[in-house]
């Protein structure tokens, strides 16, 4: 059984981690969300999109499975990423951009994801290269942040299919 706010904040980002690519396109794709820059209005989005994706994923546990890709047709970045969900699961980009459009969710995620384990962790940042607005935004932020997430891990659980 896999919990919805897992799904929620790895589904897409996973996507671009889950198969073997060429050297220069993960830094492309990372370096994307990096650059990324975190806004008020565009975690209030995120925030909304990811709430209609749990309730998706509750009423339709099938859709994790969707987002799986196989050995053969696992996306390789950010744009492949989206053209793979819209291809496998056009109903979870359809409820992400009620909120705001698909590319975006991946990318903002991506880059919260990033920066917010960056501002927790100084080591981590080290190694990564957070902008320091991104780095702000978290710190300025974080009781907000840490409220949307403790909402995702309270979703309950989706069924197995």
């Amino acid at each position: 059984m896999h919990r919805v706010s897992l799904s929620v904040l790895l589904s897409a980002f996973s996507l671009l981690a889950q198969a073997p690519r060429k050297a220069s396109v993960p830094n492309a794709s990372v370096n994307a969300m990096l650059a990324y820059p975190l806004t008020t209005a565009k975690l209030d989005q995120y925030a909304e999109a990811s709430r209609h994706m749990s309730a998706l994923i509750v009423r339709d546990p099938s859709v994790l499975a969707k987002l799986k890709p196989s050995t053969t047709d696992a996306p390789n970045s950010i744009d492949e990423t989206v053209a793979f969900t819209k291809k496998h699961c056009p109903e979870c980009v359809s409820v992400v951009e009620k909120s705001m459009p698909y590319r975006e969710y991946v990318l903002f995620q991506g880059g919260l994801m990033i920066s917010y384990v960056s501002a927790i962790r100084p080591r981590t940042a080290s190694k990564v290269h957070v902008t320091p607005e991104n780095l702000k935004f978290i710190i300025t932020n974080r009781e907000k942040i840490d409220r949307i997430l403790a909402e995702q891990r309270q979703q309950p659980r989706a069924s197995k299919p």
